[in-house]
């Protein structure tokens, strides 16, 4: 039986173990890591794509350099989820990570910006909605004004009120669309007039 050893955190997987859709890391390969169980300050330090390196390593938030080539994603997140918690930074993390690769599909991208949780270019899964970018982004902030989220979408605006979220407002997403949640504050001052 063949063993995928990472010699820096001494983690041993049974290659007979992977899962069929999943396939070991390599150098020049991009991830996106996810991480969920922990405070919106800390996730928004980790969120988001990496690349792993020509030797083999991804560089995170508070860490060392952590091995990724020769794993599949599932034992990577399980080594960063057990690094961070060995390192007394995390308690419970959850990391999820997507490879660039998996599916040409996924392979597009939306991007989230404004009054959300962790403003992000995200892989476009099928048959999502503006709901479901913003949700993988952390959900709208404190602030955020669910009544006028704005779609941009080849160049055309269109607003949407997703505080009653029917099927009419939360549309699907195509590749290369951007999201912007405005924050009411933004609102109350566009809307100020000098006397």
């Amino acid at each position: 039986m063949a063993w995928v050893v990472s010699v820096a955190g001494s983690l041993l997987i049974p290659m007979s173990g992977l899962a069929e859709d999943e396939t070991l890391l390599k150098p020049g390969q991009s991830v996106t890591i996810r991480v969920a169980g922990v405070l919106s300050e800390e996730a928004a330090a980790i969120n988001g794509p990496y690349a792993i390196s020509d030797s083999g390593m991804i560089r995170l938030h508070l860490l060392d350099p952590i091995t990724a080539s020769g794993l599949t994603p599932s034992a990577l997140s399980k080594h960063i989820e057990e690094t961070y918690k060995r390192a007394l930074l995390l308690t419970k993390p959850t990391i999820e990570i997507r490879t660039s690769n998996a599916d040409p599909e996924k392979a597009h991208t939306v991007s989230v910006l404004g009054g959300v949780q962790s403003q992000s270019t995200v892989p476009l899964n099928p048959n999502w909605t503006i709901l479901d970018a913003i949700t993988e982004c952390g959900g709208f902030s404190a602030w955020s004004d669910r009544n006028k989220v704005i779609l941009i979408r080849n160049g055309e605006r269109t607003i949407h009120d997703l505080s009653k979220t029917t099927a009419k407002e939360n549309v699907l997403l195509k590749p290369g669309d951007t999201i912007i949640v405005r924050k009411r504050c933004e609102l109350a001052a566009g809307s100020r007039t000098s006397g």
